[in-house]
């Protein structure tokens, strides 16, 4: 497999674990909290965390990539 290859399955697969992970600590938290909130609910607040997420690392890299072409 390409380097690049290997990046397009690998980003799918780290956005869903993340998705994943905040659904369950956000609905562990709501219960802990006793206001009990719908695991649909928990979900749909940790997508939007997750793309949240992304977009700011997809940012910070072009960042990085340019300031690195900036320098050279």
């Amino acid at each position: 497999m390409t380097a690049n290859r290997l990046t397009q399955t690998k980003e799918p697969t780290s956005i869903a674990l993340w998705w994943g992970a905040l659904t369950v600590i956000l609905w562990g938290i709501s219960a802990l909290a006793g206001r009990e909130a719908s695991p649909v609910a928990c979900a749909a607040s940790a997508a939007l965390l997750a793309a949240i997420g992304e977009i700011g690392d997809r940012l910070r890299r072009r960042r990085r990539r340019s300031r690195r072409t900036t320098a050279e």
